[in-house]
């Protein structure tokens, strides 16, 4: 199986393996619904670079991310597959890690479509003005819960990975 274009890097995974140790079969049963997936699902026809349209855990822990300094997957409900804040989104936080991904944000839950973009801004704008990933992310908490204070909203996010500042290409 070639590794789908729309993604970054390359490497192959065989979501198929069978000889895989126990604790990472959740490798195989988890990943991301991308564009295209919910067409391939109900029969539709996708480009033959799209792929089926979806990318597993184990397929996104072959891919060589070394490069990529930080990944935000904020939950928006949009596909198909159900999110669940237990073992599947460690293994995709898990299988971004594996791959060099440096940084993971990521909701452990669907959040409010409104905090979720505010609080995704208010990170980006804090790490693009030097701040740290984790405290960048920790400090656009604090001020996101002033405005929505339901946890519910921004205690949603989480990051893993490396929490220092990003680097700027020169």
């Amino acid at each position: 199986m070639a590794t789908p274009s729309y993604f970054l890097g390359g490497g192959t995974a065989d979501a198929n393996q069978t000889n895989v140790p126990r604790r990472d079969k959740l490798l195989q049963r988890s990943g991301l619904a991308l564009a295209g997936a919910n067409t391939m699902l109900r029969g539709g026809a996708l480009p033959e670079s799209a792929g089926d349209g979806l990318l597993s855990t184990q397929e996104i822990a072959g891919l060589d991310l070394t490069a990529t300094q930080l990944v935000v997957l904020p939950s928006t409900g949009a596909g198909v597959m159900e999110l669940s804040s237990g073992p599947g989104v460690i293994a995709l936080q898990r299988a971004l890690l594996l791959a060099g991904a440096a940084a993971v944000v990521m909701t452990l839950w669907e959040p409010p479509a409104t905090v979720r973009r505010e609080l995704v801004a208010e990170f980006y704008r804090r790490c693009l003005a030097g701040q740290g990933r984790g405290e960048a992310l920790r400090e656009a908490q604090r001020a996101i819960k002033l405005k929505h204070p339901d946890p519910r909203g921004w205690a949603a996010f989480m990051s893993v990975g490396d929490i220092s500042m990003l680097r700027r290409e020169e």
